[in-house]
This record gives C-alpha cells, structure tokens and sequence, in this order.
C-alpha cells in the first residue's frame, strides 16, 4: 500500500468531524433561538389580552365613578335648590302694568299710574252734571240723586277694586231704567303735583253687568276750591268708550283708552254718559288714570 495516501485520509475526516460539529451547532442555535421566539409568543398571547381587560375595567369604573359624582352632585343641587330660602320680606318684581308685588296687604303700583289721592282726601260726586256745565253734587243717602253711603265716589279713587262708587241718580234705588244713573260722576283736586294724563282705564264693579259704564268723559282744570263747582273751570281732554264694550268680567277692568291731551292739571272730573242696558244705577270700582 502506498504512503502516501493516508495523511489524506486523516484530513479527510477532520474535515467531516467539523463539518458535522458546525451543523450540529446551527441546529443548536436554531433550537434556542426557536425556542426564545416560542416563550416570547407565549408570553404574549397571554399578557397583551391580560392587560386589555385590565385597562378596559379601568375605563369602565372610571365611567361609573364619573358617572355617580356627576349624579351626586345633580342631587347635591337639587336639594341645595329645594331648600334655598330668603328672609326678610319678599318681593317680586314683574314685566307690565304690574311692577312690584310685596307681602302683607295686596299693594300694586302701575307703570305711570297717577295717585289720586285728593286735598283733605274729599272726593266731590255729582249729578245731573254734563260736560262744560257746572257740577251739581249728590248726597249720601237712599233716595233720588242719592249715592249709598257705604259706596262712596272716594272708593272709585282708592286703588280696590272690591270697593265701589254706585249712583242711583235720577232714579230712585227700586226703579230700573236705562236713565238710571247717568250724567253722573266725581271730580277732585290732586293732593300731588300736576299731571299730564294721557290714558284712563275703568274697572267694573261686584254685580250686575248691566250697570257698567259705557260712554264716559274726563275734564281737567287748574282751578280749586269752589271754582270747581263752575262748568267754565273745565276742559274737555276726553269723551268716548270706558273700555267695557265687552264685559271683562266682574271686578275687572277693562281697554284703556287714549288721550290725546298735552297740558298738565291739577283737578280732574269725570262723568258717565251711557251705561249697557236698564239697571237702577251707574256703578264701577275703579278710574285710573295714567301719565305715559
């Protein structure tokens, strides 16, 4: 045998011995690093879901806790709303005629509405009187030209519209006419300073539409005392409806009408002409008059 040959030989499997050695170590590696990506997949597959129903129950109880503040606090406010309360008087105040309300007996002031609150708080009524003609005055008592002496001209003057001026004249208080109780009335000298009326408005009485005025008129002067009683003291500022073609109801009152009037007075009279239909008086609770 030649010699020669066996140090080839002896390479030879050197070289096999590596080469298995060096697969054997990849697959040795493969096996690890395989086994490395499997864990951190496990891993995974179980932390990533974990921690998603973690920080979805987060947010819902959140939700909830959010949710029974923001009711707590809608019951806080509501039981702080129901047992708010103010001392002292109280007092309201409102859009309109009516602009102040307070406890205690009914008191309501009207935008503009003048006070007629008369000198020595006398109120005049009168009869048979028309416009521009002097005044004749009517007595308390029962029969003709009479007024009831519980239903005064001052209660038309007083601001109560469960008060009433009532006036039987010419009539006496059995008769029923549609005469009964026209061409009569009131005047009176305003206590305050002069004023420029510019609107009037009539309230009907407790009874019998019947008796409601329907034509009525208002005169002013700057006169007093006895002058008063003269027709020539006078100046016609308005003649035409009371406002009560329609019945408003019983103590109610009713349109108010217009004046077209520009100079300021002192005194004023006021008169009915026509009532609604055959009744033994003229009756209404209330005149007011307005500057604006």
């Amino acid at each position: 045998m030649d010699q020669s040959n066996r140090p080839q030989s002896g390479n030879n499997d050197i070289s096999e011995i590596q080469t298995i050695q060096s697969t054997r170590s990849c697959v040795c590696i493969r096996s690890k690093f395989t086994w490395i990506i499997f864990t951190i997949v496990v891993i995974a597959s179980i932390t990533i879901p974990t921690t998603i129903i973690l920080t979805k129950k987060k947010n819902v109880a959140e939700t909830n806790s959010t949710t029974i503040m923001m009711a707590t606090t809608g019951r806080e406010s509501i039981a702080l709303m129901l047992t708010t309360t103010t001392t002292g008087p109280s007092t309201t105040t409102t859009t309109g005629p009516s602009t102040t309300t307070t406890t205690g007996p009914p008191t309501t002031t009207e935008a503009g509405l003048i006070s007629l609150k008369s000198t020595a708080g006398v109120v005049y009524g009168v009869h048979d009187t028309r416009i521009s003609h002097d005044s004749r005055a009517a007595q308390s008592g029962p029969g003709i030209v009479e007024y009831p002496k519980e239903e005064p001209p001052a209660h038309a003057c007083d601001g109560d519209t469960s008060t009433k001026y009532l006036n039987f004249a010419p009539c006496l208080y059995s008769e029923n006419s549609i005469q009964c109780g026209l061409h009569t009335g009131f005047y009176l000298e305003l206590k305050g300073n002069a004023s420029l009326v510019t609107r009037l408005q009539i309230c009907t009485a407790d009874d019998f539409p019947a008796r409601d005025p329907l034509t009525v008129s208002l005169e002013g002067s700057n006169h007093s005392g006895s002058n008063l009683t003269l027709g020539s003291s006078w100046t016609l500022i308005y003649n035409g409806s009371s406002g009560l073609e329609d019945d408003p109801g019983r103590r109610t009152c009713g349109i108010i009408q217009l004046i077209n009037n520009s100079i300021q007075y002192t005194s004023y009279r006021f008169l009915v002409s026509s009532k609604r239909s055959s009744e033994s008086s003229v009756q209404y609770s209330e005149l007011k008059l307005f500057e604006y």
